[in-house]
């Protein structure tokens, strides 16, 4: 089991308590996008820290990991996400079924002749994605039972992107569609509200919430 030591994840806390005392306070009450993020076993490429990452950055929902065979965990990359990003564990097919039953949109992150482009897709939220292993991508079964297949779009030689990778585009993709129908999600942090045109006459800094 491979992860961050405890004296470097000490030194990252002290670096975010510094830079934003106040985010750190309020962000537990902040509006997270209606989307989950469904794991199917990474295999050897355990990279559940970078996934964890890429879901604290886009205030996502929840992140619902299926156990390695072999019980290994890695949460190196995530740079203290564990602390605000909810997760928890359970079967891919199990958190797809219970998706579908929740009357969430289930969609399905592997290449198939009927995948969309994520550029072209038509968001609809709320929205569970299932993101497979670089080798084997998304079981049938469930890719069978989704609303929907999409894929990246690559120029490359190369077929595949590493799972984290391919998460953060697709997330970044599915929070911007969730962040123009709904404006009042709106980023944490300052900088990326700048990003984004926001107005902070009108809108609440969350920074100057305490």
């Amino acid at each position: 089991m491979r992860r961050m030591d405890a004296e470097n994840e000490a030194v990252w806390d002290q670096a975010e308590a510094t830079s934003s005392p106040r985010l750190r306070h309020i962000y537990p009450s902040l509006l997270r996008a209606p989307i989950e993020v469904i794991v199917c076993p990474l295999g050897k490429a355990v990279n559940h820290g970078g996934i964890l990452r890429a879901a604290d950055s886009f205030r996502i929902e929840r992140v619902t990991f299926q156990k390695e065979e072999d019980g290994a965990t890695d949460f190196a990359g995530s740079r203290g996400a564990r602390k605000w990003q909810p997760y928890s564990w359970l079967s891919a097919l199990e958190a797809a079924q219970q998706a579908k039953e929740a009357g969430r949109t289930l969609v399905s992150l592997t290449w198939t002749p009927e995948a969309v482009s994520i550029f072209d897709f038509n968001w609809t939220f709320p929205l569970s994605i299932v993101a497979g292993s670089e080798w084997q991508g998304v079981p049938d079964e469930i890719v069978e039972m989704s609303d929907h297949v999409i894929a990246i779009p690559m120029f490359g030689a190369t077929g595949s992107l590493n799972v984290a990778v391919a998460t953060s585009i697709v997330l970044s993709q599915a929070s911007m569609a969730y962040h123009r129908a709904n404006p009042e999600f709106i980023p944490a942090r300052p900088e990326s509200q700048q990003l984004l045109g926001i107005d902070n006459a009108s809108l609440v800094n969350v920074e100057d919430v305490v």
